[in-house]
């Protein structure tokens, strides 16, 4: 039968692969959550859907309500997946 994936569990999406000389970047917070941004473009609030980014270093900042903001760098390496998470406290 037909399936319609947007109505399947985020777990069982198929991946969507890499475009050549991009990485990507899974970024959570905890407990609670953040309001990120990523060389100083506004993402959104965690939990964020999977970001494409290019190769190299990039700046993620997290601001949590009541919190002092936390600014961290991390390496996205081509063709893999990195996964940060802020610890809120």
């Amino acid at each position: 039968p037909m399936v319609n994936v947007d109505t399947l569990p985020m777990a069982a999406k198929p991946p969507i692969p890499l475009d050549k000389g991009r990485g990507r970047l899974v970024i959570s917070a905890s407990p609670g959550w953040c309001t990120v941004t990523v060389d100083g473009q506004p993402k959104g609030p965690t939990p964020l859907p999977a970001l494409d980014l290019s190769p190299g270093p990039h700046q993620l900042r997290c601001e949590a309500p009541g919190k002092k903001a936390k600014v961290v760098s991390v390496i996205i390496q081509e063709a893999a997946t990195a996964n940060y998470k802020f610890s809120i406290d």
